[in-house]
């Protein structure tokens, strides 16, 4: 039953993506989160998934499929100037190569290289050449737009059924962090729409959005994940203090005003009913220390085994400065896989040449990211850089590198708005062609 739904999802990713091809790209980033919807009521780990395989492969080999096909049917189709980013992500993904040559064990190493070649590497590349030929207005909404579908569903799945583990919500079998992460750049995109309704598609009435902000906070806030909580209230600040910066006559406008009210409102209704219904939340959130300085009944011990993790790291980084221990050798070291902070992990298995790198990618994305605050940018060029932000923050906590293929495709779509020029400020965005 299981495969049947996955089936009839793919097939729906491939027959949208044939007309909307980036809301592929949304179904197909959010795929780990999608399938485990179907698959059992708890959380276990991937290698322990007989469903993670298959579907796995094919989502993101659906999504550039359609990409590829709408791009053979351009017959003027340009390959973009390269920018410093797209030569970084290319030495990474040769550093991480030469780094399974190494490695402890160099199956897991090619396996991983395998991973972030085919869920970071080419999401990003193939996005950079699509989004440089197709910057149409149109095409960034239709991604967005669909990112938010997607986290509203989820959510209203997750809330019905009430599965999770640890006091946490998720969905199916998903684990917590991804499925918070998911709903985290729902949240984003729900915010922004809000605040900017003169970009809302006028067939969205404003009560849909406000109802699916208060639902998908709920979902969040229930998956009592301090990680993505602790990256969305800073991108949210982000998305929402640019008009600022960009108009010191912004709060003269009385809409812009009115709605950042009504944001602060549900926000506040959220935070009073999760108060209620889940006060856990609020105790593992703002009682970091006394948790994490606490082991009982498992208070505390994500964070400690974390610094413990960090700690292996900083020490493998130490004794192997320049080229680390290799690509997947981690996990030789420590009973984690991988010490949940993308630049210790990198300078623990790829030494200096590996966290140079990655460091320059991390400039980059801050420097596009503060491009995007520039009054004459494509007003959705602050929601990308936005989403971004929250990849970027929540990488230093969660996640191995090749996970982060959401940090690689909102990259890539900052690059591609921030070298957009046509201004759609004062103009509502249709989902009509």
């Amino acid at each position: 039953m299981i495969e049947v739904i996955m089936l009839m999802v793919l097939l729906f990713t491939i027959f949208v993506g044939l007309r909307y091809p980036l809301i592929a790209v949304a179904i197909a980033s959010q795929s780990y989160v999608i399938r485990n919807a179907f698959i059992g009521t708890y959380y276990f780990a991937i290698e322990d998934n007989p469903q993670e395989g298959i579907w796995g492969i094919l989502f993101p080999l659906a999504a550039y499929l359609v990409l590829l096909l709408n791009m053979s049917r351009n017959k003027d189709l340009k390959i973009p100037k390269l920018v410093t980013s797209d030569i970084i992500m290319i030495v990474l993904t040769i550093i991480l190569l030469a780094g399974v040559i190494y490695s402890p064990d160099p199956y897991r190493g090619l396996i991983i290289f395998a991973k972030f070649v085919s869920l970071a590497l080419v999401y990003y590349l193939l996005l950079r050449l699509y989004l440089s030929n197709y910057s149409s207005t149109h095409n960034f909404y239709t991604y967005f737009i669909g990112l938010w579908i997607i986290s509203v569903l989820v959510s209203i799945f997750a809330l019905t059924f009430q599965t999770g583990i640890d006091k946490r919500l998720t969905v199916g079998s998903s684990h917590p962090i991804p499925f918070g992460m998911l709903i985290a750049s729902g949240l984003l995109i729900n915010v922004f729409f809000i605040v900017n309704s003169n970009m809302i598609n006028r067939y969205i009435p404003k009560k849909v959005l406000f109802a699916s902000a208060l639902i998908l906070l709920y979902a969040f806030i229930a998956s009592n994940n301090r990680g993505p909580f602790i990256a969305w209230v800073i991108s949210t600040i982000f998305l929402i203090a640019i008009p600022v910066l960009r108009s010191k006559f912004v709060f003269l406008k009385f809409k812009y005003v009115i709605n950042l009210m009504l944001v602060a409102l549900v926000i506040f209704i959220a935070f009073i009913f999760i108060k209620v219904e889940t006060p856990f939340f609020i105790e593992r959130l703002f009682n970091g220390l006394s948790m994490l300085l606490s082991s009982g009944e498992g208070k505390g011990q994500s964070a400690l085994e974390r610094i413990n993790a960090w700690e292996t790291a900083l020490g493998l980084f130490s004794l192997h400065p320049i080229l680390g221990v290799g690509t997947g050798g981690f996990a030789y070291f420590h009973f984690f896989e991988y010490p949940h902070n993308i630049i210790l992990e990198v300078a623990a298995e790829n030494g200096a040449f590996g966290i140079i790198t990655l460091i320059f990618l991390i400039i980059i994305s801050l420097r596009e990211i503060m491009l995007s605050t520039r009054k004459q940018s494509n007003p959705f060029s602050v929601l990308a850089a936005s989403l971004t932000l929250l990849n970027l923050i929540e990488s230093q906590v969660s996640y191995t590198l090749w996970m982060h293929k959401g940090w690689f495709i909102s990259l890539a779509f900052l690059i591609a708005l921030n070298r957009a020029h046509d201004d759609i400020s004062t103009k509502f965005v249709s989902f009509r062609r």
